[in-house]
């Protein structure tokens, strides 16, 4: 059996190790740091990749440092880790939440920031559409050098990014404002999401929503902002029934995909309900109820 049949793991001790097994074309290696959307591609009856190249040794993608005008969350940082190292920061509840409801308690040890964003192949990703909503940026390293880019451009460009290329770390701007996050499952909330809602948003002490950013996740292919949603929103006064009525009608910009826990309809029937949640938890957030 050739080597490239055995589905071989090869270890990184650093970043540029990293960088130049990927980039050895003839191994086709795929990264893994967790490696619990791995885990389940015998279900999802996916053939296995000719070979993995280990990342968790690879001590330049750990870190979380929070400064005054930026957080960095280093690409193998666990979900479970995010969560901690979140908690007591008011104006990222929604990426806290995001990381402590995903997946189970035993996924979220294991899954990481970095495989959240970079499986091409996951659909329900909580930390990259949480990310979205706060204007994350990420780092990428490869053969070319380092360089950083808005996370939208990236997850939208995941097919074509370098084979060599690996994602370092997140970058979050500090913004004013609250969070939160949503999601609707069909079961458990061990289940993946059929629908997500991340939003950022500042009210003012009249109810005036400004700095509008909603993001949304699971209902197609890619999680991606609500753009017209924020623009029709941004400088309204707060109104449950009015934003969900708003939502509804804009829901058309939505192409929901079809899947085996729910339809593409169902996923974009939900979203006005969900986004109505969402604003009336930052609403409660500013009201300390």
């Amino acid at each position: 059996m050739r080597e490239e049949e055995t589905g071989e793991v090869y270890f990184a001790n650093s970043l540029d190790e990293a960088i130049s097994i990927l980039s050895d074309r003839e191994r086709s290696l795929v990264p893994i740091a967790g490696g619990t959307w791995l885990m389940r591609s015998e279900k999802r009856k996916e053939a296995l990749a000719p070979g993995f190249l280990a990342l968790f040794n690879v001590s330049e993608l750990r870190g979380f440092h929070m400064e005054s005008n930026q957080i960095s969350i280093g690409a193998l940082t666990t979900h479970h880790d995010l969560g901690v190292a979140l908690e007591g920061s008011p104006e990222l509840f929604g990426l806290a939440d995001a990381a402590r409801i995903s997946a189970t308690p035993g996924v979220r040890r294991l899954a990481t920031v970095g495989g959240n964003i970079c499986t091409d192949g996951f659909h329900s990703p909580d930390i990259a559409t949480a990310l979205l909503a706060l204007d994350a940026q990420v780092e990428v390293a490869g053969a070319s050098g380092t360089s950083s880019l808005p996370l939208s451009e990236y997850l939208n460009s995941r097919k074509e990014r370098p084979l060599d290329e690996i994602l370092v770390r997140v970058m979050l701007p500090r913004m004013a404002g609250a969070t939160s996050h949503v999601r609707l499952t069909m079961k458990s909330s061990g289940d993946y999401p059929v629908a997500i809602v991340s939003v950022g948003a500042v009210i003012s002490s009249t109810s005036v929503l400004s700095d509008l950013r909603v993001a949304i996740g699971s209902v197609e292919e890619t999680p991606r902002r609500w753009t017209a949603l924020e623009d029709a929103l941004e400088g309204q006064v707060f109104r449950p029934e009015e934003c969900k009525s708003q939502a509804r009608d804009l829901s058309v910009d939505f192409n929901g995909r079809d899947a085996v826990d729910a339809p593409g309809s169902y996923r974009v029937s939900v979203l006005p309900h969900l986004v109505q949640s969402a604003l009336a938890s930052i609403f409660n957030q500013k009201r300390g109820g």
